[in-house]
């Protein structure tokens, strides 16, 4: 699944394109049709160990499964959007 942004003004351009990797697994509510990102999907999933963000919270899913970031690389698929926010000495979820 793919979603973009086009063009929609000459004066306010809002040229974009987004690719985000959806996949399919069970959600919250035990429906086999939710979608997951693959990431984090709360702050609460981002925590900071070796200078690094993981996502080891109950919230963290890569290829439609639950992940545990914990033990993986930082660059991981399922930790890349678990982000350091330098103003607040915290990791939080966010774009990448």
């Amino acid at each position: 699944m793919k979603m973009a942004l086009i063009d929609l003004s000459d004066h306010y351009p809002v040229l974009g394109k987004f690719e985000f990797p959806v996949t399919r697994g069970k959600g919250l509510d035990d429906d086999p049709l939710t979608y997951h990102l693959d990431g984090c999907s709360t702050d609460d999933d981002c925590h900071f160990r070796d200078f690094r963000c993981y996502c080891n919270g109950p919230n963290c899913y890569f290829n439609g499964v639950h992940t545990n970031g914990w033990d993986l690389d930082s660059m991981h698929p399922v930790n890349r959007n678990c982000l350091y926010q330098k103003t607040s000495f915290r990791c939080l979820c966010g774009p990448t």
